[in-house]
């Protein structure tokens, strides 16, 4: 969306309400103004975009997932892990305000010292990364963006022009959700990869069939 630069005299009362409501949602005070006016005047943002697709994605997810953090353009979940002292992952999912091939990206990471829980995320992470390239290069998406690191995994969300803001917000809870669930089935089994590989991709393809990010 297009900005010009426009000078307003704004009380100081109201100031001080803006920029306090500004620093709680992690934006800008004219960020913050922009949305505001928006709202009043049915104008559609970015903002407004993200808020609908981020609503739908909270509501779906169930109990073992916590929101954590709910910004303009992320939201932040956590969930435990069955695994010994139960740690938790951190899933964060940001939305671009601008839009091109990719509507956002996702990321997972786990906070460890434990060598052995980080070898076990960095193998189901290495393959999960094959398994998603491979499938959705079948469905057309060529330029898979993924990432590992030593205990956490992002990857681009692609956009998927025939969603609009609420059913992208399903597309993402239910691709959480189901990688959750493997990476917990995968932890909790003690199972190698080469044991689960199939069946995650048979279901993960089911899964892409009705909407693909």
């Amino acid at each position: 969306m297009k900005k010009s630069v426009y000078s307003l005299a704004l009380g100081d009362n109201v100031i001080r309400a803006v920029d306090k409501e500004a620093y709680r949602l992690g934006t800008s005070r004219s960020n913050l103004v922009n949305q505001i006016l928006a709202e009043y005047l049915s104008v559609e943002t970015p903002e407004m975009r993200m808020k609908s697709t981020f609503s739908r994605l909270i509501e779906l997810m169930d109990s073992s997932f916590q929101v954590q953090d709910n910004r303009n353009d992320s939201v932040l979940l956590r969930s435990a892990l069955p695994y010994k002292y139960r740690p938790t992952i951190s899933y964060r999912v940001q939305i671009f305000r601008e839009q091109g091939e990719y509507y956002g990206r996702f990321s997972a990471e786990i906070r460890t010292q434990n060598e052995a829980l980080t070898d076990l995320f960095r193998t189901f992470f290495w393959n999960w990364q094959e398994i998603e390239s491979r499938l959705l290069w079948r469905h057309g998406c060529r330029e898979y963006s993924a990432g590992i690191g030593r205990s956490s995994f992002s990857r681009s969300l692609y956009n998927n022009s025939g969603l609009d803001e609420a059913r992208m917000g399903e597309a993402i809870a239910g691709y959480l959700s189901f990688l959750d669930s493997a990476l917990k089935d995968f932890l909790e089994n003690h199972r190698s990869f080469a044991e689960v590989g199939g069946r995650l991709e048979e279901e993960y393809g089911r899964l892409l069939e009705n909407s693909v990010i």
